[in-house]
């Protein structure tokens, strides 16, 4: 879709049945347009260009490799590392967990069809239907975004482990809360996370 010589992506539920529109549609469509809405301006993810609908809303087209499409490759990995750090940082300063970059394709610790890479060299996360806000509500909610972000930080593990660092070092190999791989995979299985 273009709009004013911008491409832009419609996000839309329209054409699923009514209830799923109105339950599952306006939730997801509310917590992306939410989400996009704090990122506005930064560069980690689609800039929000209108809700159409309370199930419904259009954002800039971000055209990029998804992460698991890309070489394995040290020489990657070196401009790869400082974007997800960015990334992670910049959803945590925005007070934000995605809570779908830790889990995956790869089997080991993330979705990597959220995270684009693109011709510029910049890793931009999508799809925020599932994120949370992590300075707002009851104790328990906050707790819950904390956790969700922790989990997020995997992203920054999962770069180092699949582009061929071998660095052990690294302070992301300690991520999220020092627990390890094992650890993420039984609760995935358990459905904890």
């Amino acid at each position: 879709m273009e709009w004013e010589g911008r491409a832009l992506l419609l996000k839309t539920y329209h054409h699923t049945p009514n209830s799923y529109r109105q339950t599952v549609g306006r939730l997801a469509i509310g917590r992306e347009w939410s989400a996009l809405t704090r990122l506005s301006g930064q560069a980690i993810a689609p800039a929000p260009v209108w809700r159409l609908a309370p199930w419904a809303m259009a954002m800039e087209w971000v055209d990029g490799t998804s992460l698991e499409k890309l070489p394995n490759s040290p020489d990657l990995l070196a401009k790869l590392l400082p974007a997800a750090e960015r990334l992670v940082k910049g959803l945590q300063e925005a007070g934000l967990a995605h809570a779908d970059l830790g889990h995956d394709f790869w089997g080991d610790m993330g979705r990597e069809s959220n995270v684009l890479w693109t011709p510029d060299e910049r890793l931009v996360a999508i799809d925020f239907a599932g994120s949370v806000p992590a300075d707002r509500g009851p104790a328990t909610v906050k707790n819950l975004a904390r956790a969700l972000q922790l989990h997020d930080e995997l992203l920054v593990t999962k770069v180092l482990y699949h582009f061929g660092a071998t660095e052990r070092e690294h302070p992301a190999w300690q991520l999220p809360a020092r627990r390890s791989v094992e650890w993420w995979n039984l609760m995935r299985v358990l459905g904890k996370v």
